[in-house]
């Protein structure tokens, strides 16, 4: 994008050109929890998103947020250390395979409860987690097989037409790692 500056509701943003950014009208809204929030608040009626009433509404909060909070964090650290060459048993290469452990661990448990992270339905909640799960390990390779339940689930989302779709449109030709 060549404007880095934009006004939001009166407030100038930067927005460095490294992150996923959406233009929308006069809008140039970037960070991608921003970004789903506010394609589904503005252009999907709701659509992925669970009301306060809903009985899931926590678990869809918290999933929602975890994928930036903690995944994609964990997931980003551990293809920076691990790239960067460092002995087996270092204490930081360590600890980071332990945070990555712990959080699939995490994801492991939930999806062996639920379909689906907010519980029985697909939310905005599952579309955050997507890209650390599978595009995130074309880049850095990280083995699922002791996550049965984090593999069935994506198949699952992977086999969406809407999915399906999204990826022909926004990466075509990109296989995403599903498996």
């Amino acid at each position: 994008m060549a404007r880095l500056f934009q006004r939001i509701r009166g407030a100038a943003v930067t927005i460095p050109a490294f992150v996923p950014v959406i233009e929308d009208g006069d809008l140039l809204l970037a960070e991608s929890a921003a970004i789903v929030e506010y394609i589904i608040t503005v252009h999907g009626d709701g659509r992925l998103k669970l009301a306060p009433q809903h009985p899931d509404y926590a678990a869809y909060l918290y999933w929602f947020h975890f994928s930036n909070g903690n995944l994609q964090s964990a997931m980003l650290r551990n293809m920076t250390v691990q790239r960067i060459g460092l002995e087996p048993g270092h204490p930081v290469l360590a600890a980071t395979c332990g945070r990555v452990e712990r959080v699939l661990s995490l994801l492991e448990d939930r999806l062996g409860q639920v379909p689906y992270l907010a519980g029985g339905e697909f939310t905005a909640a599952d579309v955050m987690s997507l890209f650390s799960l599978s595009t995130m390990r074309l880049f850095q390779p990280l083995d699922l097989s002791a996550y049965p339940h984090i593999l069935a689930y994506l198949r699952r989302l992977g086999e969406r037409p809407a999915y399906r779709r999204a990826m022909a449109k926004g990466d075509p030709g990109l296989v995403p790692k599903l498996d």
